[in-house]
Order: structure tokens, then sequence, then C-alpha cells
């Protein structure tokens, strides 16, 4: 016999069901803990038949540690970057973008390098941050001794 009505309690039934976690490796690149943390959120944020909207995935969890990119995501939404351009591009950018910044920041030390008469090969290459405060440290200790 087939029975076409659905059976609906009188009362409501508690019950009893697992959680379900995802667990990450700590050295996974931080684009991928977004791109799954954005993953998660789209397909099981809705309510389902045995959860509420929005408690899977949380960032509540007392037994294990959440991702400091996953808290960041879940808190803020994805990053810029990710919101208007795909993975590879938004990596492409991030270099480029850090590239740039390096060579400013390089270009302000030669710059820097080249008013205060610090060092001869200024134009011939790059000094490090070391190499920089010993040449500086030692034309401090030629200008602190008299001359006789």
């Amino acid at each position: 016999m087939v029975r076409l009505d659905p059976f609906i309690p009188p009362d409501d039934i508690t019950l009893v069901g697992t959680t379900a976690k995802v667990l990450i490796r700590d050295d996974l690149h931080p684009a991928i803990v977004q791109l799954l943390a954005q993953t998660l959120k789209e397909e099981h944020s809705g309510p389902e038949l045995f959860q509420r909207s929005g408690k899977f995935p949380s960032i509540n969890d007392p037994e294990y540690a959440v991702s400091p990119v996953a808290i960041e995501f879940y808190r803020n939404g994805p990053s810029l970057l990710l919101r208007y351009l795909p993975l590879s591009m938004t990596t492409y950018v991030m270099h480029s973008l850090l590239q740039h910044w390096q060579s400013f920041f390089q270009f302000l030390a030669l710059r820097q390098d080249c008013t205060g008469g610090l060092s001869d090969n200024a134009f011939g290459s790059f000094i490090s941050g070391s190499e920089l405060l010993k040449v500086r440290s030692e034309q401090d200790s030629r200008l602190a001794k008299p001359k006789p």
C-alpha cells in the first residue's frame, strides 16, 4: 500500500546527527583556503533538511583551530581581487604589485644613496641593508676622527 500524504508528527521530534568539519593543512596556500571557504559558503550556507541557514560553515569550533584566512573570509567576504578576477589572474596581479613595490623602495634607497654620497657603486648595483649599514658606520667613524 502506497501512502501519498506525508507523515507529519503532532509534536517536534529531537533528531540526533553528526556534525561535518572540513580540516585543512597549515601549509595550504591562503588563496586556496579562500576559494574553499567561498565554495563551502555558496553550497552549504542555506537552510537544509537538518540545519538552519548560516549554521555551516562556521568559524566557531572549540575542537580545532580555524584558519585566520577563513575567519577573515567569513567576516568580510572574499578579497577585492578575488571578487573581480579568477585565481590565476589574482596571483599574477599580486606578484606584479609586489615587484613594483620592491622596485619603488629600491629606487628610494638608491636615490638616498646618491644624494647622500654613501656609496660609490650606487649606480652599479643595489646593496643590501647590512652592507649599507656597514658603509654608513665606516663613514660615520671616518667623520668622527679628527684630521691631523
